[in-house]
């Protein structure tokens, strides 16, 4: 109990400092998924089953992956 209580007030104190630097529109109607990596934010579209690269600076797509979607 001890450590959820914690780990809350931790969460709790990073989402007050946290701030919006940018937005912009998603890549597709379908977004279901957001990744980090490197820099990159990766955005998974399940409808058509593509992964886009973004840059988080501008929001312009740097590339697509077709991938397969497993559902769950």
């Amino acid at each position: 109990m001890g450590r959820a209580v914690f780990f809350l007030f931790i969460t709790a104190l990073a989402l007050q400092a946290a701030t919006i630097e940018a937005t912009f529109d998603a890549p597709a109607g379908s977004i279901n998924g957001l990744g980090w990596e490197n820099g990159v934010l990766w955005a998974i579209d399940t409808e058509t089953t593509t992964a886009f690269s973004i840059n988080p600076a501008t929001g312009a797509v740097t590339g697509t992956l077709d991938i397969e979607y497993i559902p769950g």
